[in-house]
């Protein structure tokens, strides 16, 4: 099996990091559900929904910024943030 992926499981990866549903994924990108299913159970295609999907978390933070007084509140956020989004979809 390929370790590169291709630019449909590239697309599909970022959207499951961001969050969309693997059943409108599937049918934007006409594959079926099976085959998101099958991608998941790839390495390097997790290792591109994590990154998209921290990618996602810093840019919310980073919004949040001019809020956060302490540099510990950023921190405690952050892992938060990352704990409760991986936990619910994974």
């Amino acid at each position: 099996m390929s370790k590169k992926l291709n630019e449909t499981q590239l697309i599909a990866a970022h959207l499951l990091g961001a969050g969309h549903k693997p059943k409108d994924i599937a049918k934007k990108l006409e594959v079926r559900e099976e085959t998101l299913s099958r991608w998941r159970g790839q390495s390097t295609f997790n290792k591109v929904i994590n990154s998209a999907n921290n990618e996602c978390i810093d840019a919310i933070i980073d919004n949040k910024r001019p809020f956060c007084h302490l540099r510990n509140t950023q921190l405690s956020i952050r892992s938060t943030v990352k704990t409760s989004i991986t936990t619910e979809s994974l």
